[in-house]
């Protein structure tokens, strides 16, 4: 009732199974794996914030290969890097009230500043992923 979720970086970390604390991870995990921990646990936040019964209260994506997609454990996180159509929607529709409605420019926009502050992330760690396109959405 609350609309509470609980997340932990600790159980994403590629060495957490082998004993290493959370804290001490940063210091031994090389970069690219750093980036892809990082992109795990945002692909967990915003999956477990959107689900039911936590905050928005979007079920499991049954449509598309989905964000929203179910997991299993460790090694199954939740399917695609971002929402689909549906559930993008369902998303918008919620932060309606806060953001106001929904916009393809505003939506392409929240993208690229996402886009942005990964790349700044990657770059002050000296990583550059290979063919990765100049801005999001370009090929």
């Amino acid at each position: 009732m609350e609309r509470v979720a609980v997340f932990s970086f600790a159980r994403h970390s590629p060495v957490f199974y082998q004993g290493v604390h959370a804290t001490e991870a940063m210091d031994s995990v090389p970069p690219p794996a750093l980036l892809d921990w990082l992109g795990t646990c945002r692909k967990t936040m915003v999956h477990e914030t959107s689900r039911r019964p936590h905050v928005f209260g979007i079920l499991h994506c049954a449509y598309w290969h989905c964000l929203m997609n179910g997991s299993n454990g460790p090694g199954d996180s939740a399917g695609a890097p971002f929402l689909c159509p549906v559930c993008l929607r369902k998303v918008l529709h919620g932060l309606a009230g806060v953001s106001g409605p929904p916009s393809l420019g505003a939506l392409c926009e929240r993208y690229a500043r996402m886009e942005e502050a990964l790349r700044a992330l990657a770059e002050d760690m000296g990583w550059t992923p290979r063919g990765a396109p100049a801005r999001w959405g370009e090929t």
